[in-house]
């Protein structure tokens, strides 16, 4: 479920929201001949993985407020 933000009107949504976003970027890019139609959508997840780790470990980034205690 997302979930906005009040103190600034961000949205955020769930891990399982941003899977199934992959999974389908990664067919429309093959679709439509971006990617080969035999890449292998693990590979993809698994990359978005790496990437979102980076992004978490960025002192300035903001912590998510999903799941956390309404001020």
């Amino acid at each position: 479920m997302s979930r906005e933000d009040d103190s600034n009107g961000e949205v955020y949504i769930t891990g399982a929201h941003t899977r199934r976003a992959l999974g389908y970027l990664g067919a429309t890019l093959a679709e439509r001949g971006y990617l080969p139609v035999d890449f292998e959508q693990p590979l993809l997840l698994d990359l978005w993985g790496e990437a979102l780790e980076i992004t978490m470990q960025i002192d300035d980034n903001p912590p998510s407020p999903i799941g956390a205690p309404k001020r």
